[in-house]
């Protein structure tokens, strides 16, 4: 059985329309979301900085290490 109309109804259905934020909670949701954005990237930039120095620190061990105990070869 299908959708029956009744005598004097309109048989043309309206749409449902989906309520649209404002524009301006759209742009402060969108500066929010840059703002998080660059926040994750600057952490991201922080631990690089942190592997630089722990690398840089293991090559000055490494080349105090070899001058001080010099290898020694057969």
């Amino acid at each position: 059985m299908g959708f029956r109309f009744r005598k004097g109804e309109n048989k043309v259905l309206k749409s449902v329309e989906n309520p649209r934020q404002p524009r301006q909670e759209l742009n402060a949701q969108a500066i929010a979301e840059v703002e998080a954005t660059i926040v994750k990237a600057e952490a991201i930039i922080v631990m690089a900085k942190r592997v630089v120095t722990m690398v840089e620190e293991a090559l000055l061990f490494v080349e105090t290490e070899t001058v001080l105990n010099p290898p020694t070869y057969r």
